[in-house]
């Protein structure tokens, strides 16, 4: 195993498999599954071996007091598994998460619950509501955060802190930010959802754009945008759902010119008729980009798409290959065909494997 990989942590199921080994499994996955397209699967898209490792720049932790130090790792069944060397952490994690676990009061003084760290941003979650725990930071301890790469430091009191981690309330700031920019330019926040590997996921976007072909004058919907990175790539009139209020937030700042709304997309489906129809004229195409959760797309949104909306041309990235299926199987019932899967390995070292769906509208219906 890799240097400062823990035998009993189960996150990184691919980690004595080589590139070549752990993507064939990840094709061999999506065409076991995605049986019926397997024809239109491509290779997996995967980066270089050298870039498996230390790659991850977000991550949530639990932190626990034991025996008079603070250690942070993954649970599994109810044990901690410390992983403080963990070599798929990009050095600002790992530097900073030795920082804070060397500087952090006793959990009497300091309930802390989880380390999470997206990027440049950093925050501690605290099992607790009060809110009186600024001053037991040394000012060194700060410096070094930001000597580190740290540029915006928040606490988050949730009494509750269990398998749910953040609410809605309970934000304050140490120092920085509530937004930052990442090293693409792309505004990001707090908890507003980002792919690990920038690089992989900008490639997907530019394929998506060169299968589209807008112009200036198209449609798009984009559904379950996240921080709006996409809508940079779409040409035209466009129109965004997120539910995240820091992805909205984010998805506003990275793409001006959108009409970004939250919510769930099934409950929005109102605003996107009455934009729709303000929009449609005859000669303009239609879109639709979708990034849904492991759950698939909402079956109001699906039943929305194909027979409301009717895109010319849709682009579905999947992070479920059991949920894509079924939904890309209602498309084709409804007038749609497939005409390409794309694999990406958005999570190396790991199981999990996204596809990339080129899905066009049949000009003419047939019976």
């Amino acid at each position: 195993m890799k240097e400062g990989c823990v035998e009993a942590c189960i996150g990184c199921r691919h980690r004595n498999k080589s590139l070549i080994e752990s993507i064939g499994q990840k094709k061999e996955y999506l065409q076991r599954v995605l049986n019926n397209w397997h024809d239109k699967i491509t290779n997996v898209e995967s980066v270089e071996s050298s870039q498996h490792w230390f790659y991850r720049k977000k991550t949530s932790l639990n932190l626990q007091y034991i025996d008079g130090q603070w250690l942070a790792g993954m649970m599994r069944r109810d044990v901690l598994i410390p992983i403080p060397d963990c070599p798929v952490h990009h050095p600002i994690i790992t530097k900073n998460l030795q920082l804070v676990l060397q500087y952090l009061p006793p959990y009497s003084d300091f309930p802390a619950s989880y380390y999470y760290q997206s990027g440049s941003i950093l925050v501690i979650v605290i099992k607790s509501n009060k809110r009186d725990l600024l001053s037991k930071f040394e000012e060194s301890f700060l410096m070094q955060l930001k000597q580190n790469g740290i540029e915006s430091f928040w606490l988050h009191f949730n009494a509750s802190a269990g398998k749910r981690m953040f609410e809605k309330n309970g934000w304050q700031s140490v120092y920085g930010n509530e937004h930052l920019k990442d090293e693409n330019g792309f505004f990001y926040g707090r908890t507003s959802f980002q792919q690990l590997v920038p690089k992989l996921y900008l490639h997907a976007l530019e394929e998506a754009a060169a299968y589209l072909m807008m112009q200036s004058h198209d449609l798009m919907v984009d559904l379950y945008c996240g921080a709006g990175h996409s809508l940079r790539y779409w040409k035209g009139n466009k129109i965004a759902i997120e539910l995240s209020g820091d992805g909205v937030a984010c998805a506003k700042l990275n793409s001006s010119e959108s009409i970004v709304l939250r919510g769930k997309c099934a409950e929005r489906i109102p605003q996107l008729d009455a934009w729709f129809d303000q929009e449609m004229e005859m000669k303009k195409m239609k879109y639709a980009f979708v990034n849904p959760p492991r759950s698939g797309l909402e079956p109001e949104v699906l039943k929305w798409l194909v027979s409301s909306y009717q895109p010319n041309k849709i682009v579905y990235l999947s992070c479920s290959a059991g949920t894509l299926k079924r939904d890309l199987e209602q498309m084709e019932g409804s007038n749609y065909r497939v005409e390409k899967i794309i694999p990406y390995d958005f999570f190396p070292q790991t199981h999990h494997v996204e596809t990339l769906v080129f899905v066009r509208r049949n000009k003419f219906l047939t019976f």
